[in-house]
């Protein structure tokens, strides 16, 4: 394994540990200065090598393509600009700052019962609680982006030494163009995180194949267990990678001995760094993988009478009922993700691979020169059925897949060398619109995303934010002197609390069950005010178009009179911004 390689990885090991220790002081309520601090520092030497490390790959590439170097440069240039532009999606704003921000307020470590995923494993998320502290939450849209950089350093210095520097150039301009790994790179999540362990530990898997050196074995199962620590996902990671594991030592090791000794060992590291996130979740929910596999080891956590079953639909039957889609189009949807996906619509997966990522993969297949390929085949190919038939299907939910189909490109892009002219320029042809299209994608975010106005100042953070967010500007009205026991509601407003200064309420699941349970069990308008009240509720932030939707499915008319009777005599409208409306409620009847 290249030097380099190595020591990316290791900075990353590193910085692992730094979080689970940053963890141990938030469960411990140790969430000081002095932590954070460290963090940055941390945070700060692991970027210097790093960056050393890419000015040399491209000052380098430039002589093997200049147009490929001026590619790569183009797209982590406009990501890295995306990154200084306020948080915004969905998912940063109801999860990955909005639980770091709270856990800063508090001084300790913070789950809601009402929320889940405040129960995963939260790796990357405890660097950004430091950046919080220090006022930049944008920063912590550069640490997501700083784990894809060194996710593609690893695919060009593998692919480098494997297939040639050229072929390596281009799986690190295919990795690094795709647009799910774009929308990525300038967004606080934590899929470039998992991305990086994962690709960490079959690099490492791969070489301990060839060295035999147990300290690689316990590197891949330490960088394994790290993808555990990341994200949910990280199990079907760990899973496939010791699987992987045993059919490597089967092949190295003389005897069943050893291929148990090597087992051991790899799952020995696995659970030492996922130990104290499920030890913390045992504590607080009485089982480790909560909210996963409660049939199996139950729970502690006490949801509320108003609390419902959530309706089971599989993927397929949804895509029927919900979207309409004919069987073909449902039995496509493994292709369509790499070609038709689109950012912020569901049906079309919320974002999109590339058919870059599956253009040279025949090629790849016919290469002989590299026997590696056939495990990163079966990682890379297990962990897209895996994550497809587990969840929804999101292109983010799918992205650790796409490391392997970068390095397999590269394998085919060598192999397409001792093929017909006709058939390079024809798939070069296909590459060129492909890339075309994922500049575009670039272009399009750097147009809808605005940086430039922003970084200037010519344009305020609130400005911004009043104008990318429909209910910001709402948020100011809702009353500052709110007592700790009373709460604003959000119904159909997405769980996004990262902008909410007040305390908040929201619901197990995505449905305003409370209100529902509230309606249905009362008598008259005084009542729904009286129990909303008794929950410590004084305000409502609603989504009004779907709301008003949902309750016409769902209520009768006398319980939708109820509710606007409600409405009407017991709450004041504070403010509208396009389709959210905040109420708050009268201390009487039309007070």
């Amino acid at each position: 394994m290249r030097r380099e390689s190595m020591l990316i990885i290791t900075i990353g090991l590193l910085l692992a540990v730094l979080s689970n220790f940053i963890m141990a002081g938030a469960y411990l309520g140790f969430l000081r200065p002095e932590v954070h601090i460290a963090a940055l520092v941390g945070l700060f030497l692991a970027a210097l090598p790093v960056t050393a490390i890419l000015s040399k790959v491209l000052a380098n590439a430039a002589k093997e393509s200049l147009a490929a170097t001026v590619f790569i440069l183009l797209f982590l240039a406009a990501n890295l600009l995306l990154c200084f532009t306020p948080p915004i999606a969905r998912d940063e704003l109801n999860h990955h700052l909005a639980f770091p921000k709270l856990m800063l307020q508090q001084g300790a470590f913070v789950h809601h019962p009402h929320a889940a995923y405040s129960f995963y494993p939260m790796l990357l998320q405890m660097f950004f609680i430091p950046v919080l502290w220090l006022g930049e939450d944008h920063m912590a849209k550069v640490i997501h982006y700083f784990f894809g950089v060194m996710t593609g350093l690893l695919i060009y210095f593998y692919a480098q030494k494997r297939a040639g520097a050229k072929p390596a150039l281009f799986a690190f301009l295919i990795f690094l163009s795709v647009p799910v790994v774009q929308k990525l790179m300038h967004t606080a999540y934590v899929d470039l995180a998992l991305m990086f362990y994962s690709t960490a530990a079959l690099l490492l898997l791969l070489h301990w194949g060839d060295d035999q050196r147990s300290r690689y074995l316990f590197l891949a199962g330490a960088a394994s267990g790290f993808a555990l620590c990341s994200k949910p996902n990280g199990l079907i990671v760990a899973a496939l990678l010791f699987v992987a594991l045993i059919i490597l030592a089967k092949k190295r090791c003389a005897s069943l001995s050893g291929v148990s000794k090597a087992a051991l060992q790899f799952a020995f590291m696995n659970i030492l760094c996922i130990a104290p996130w499920y030890l913390k979740n045992y504590a607080a929910a009485g089982n480790p993988f909560y909210p996963l596999f409660t049939s199996y080891f139950g729970s502690t956590i006490e949801l509320g009478a108003y609390e419902r079953p959530q309706t089971k639909f599989t993927e397929f039957q949804q895509r029927e009922l919900i979207y309409g889609e004919s069987p073909l189009e449902i039995m496509l949807v493994p292709l369509r993700v790499f070609i038709t996906g689109q950012d912020a619509n569901p049906r079309l997966f919320d974002g999109s691979l590339s058919a870059l990522l599956l253009l040279f993969i025949p090629w790849a297949l016919l290469s002989k020169v590299n026997r590696d390929k056939r495990y990163i085949l079966f990682f890379t190919l297990g962990y897209f059925i895996i994550a497809f038939f587990s969840s929804a299907t999101r292109a983010r939910y799918l992205a650790p897949a796409a490391p392997g189909l970068a390095i397999l490109a590269a394998f085919g892009i060598e192999e397409l060398r001792k093929r017909a002219r006709a058939v390079q320029i024809t798939l070069g042809t296909l590459g060129m619109a492909a890339m075309a299209h994922h500049l575009y994608y670039a272009a399009n975010n750097l147009s809808k995303l605005d940086p430039i106005g922003l970084i200037s100042g010519e344009v305020s953070r609130e400005n911004y934010l009043a104008r990318q967010l429909p209910y910001y500007s709402l948020l100011s009205s809702i009353p500052k002197s709110l007592a700790s026991s009373e709460r604003v509601y959000l119904a159909f407003a997405g769980k996004q609390i990262y902008y909410i200064e007040q305390n908040f309420h929201i619901d197990e699941l995505e449905y305003p069950d409370l209100l529902i349970e509230v309606i249905r069990t009362t008598k008259n308008p005084a009542e729904i005010h009286e129990q909303l009240k008794k929950h410590g509720i004084s305000s409502i932030l609603m989504r009004a178009s779907l709301l008003s939707r949902y309750f016409n499915d769902n209520l009768s008319e006398d319980e939708r009179v109820r509710w606007n009777g409600f409405l009407k005599g017991f709450t004041l409208l504070l403010g509208q911004s396009k389709d959210y409306a905040l109420y708050q409620l009268n201390e009487r009847e039309g007070g």
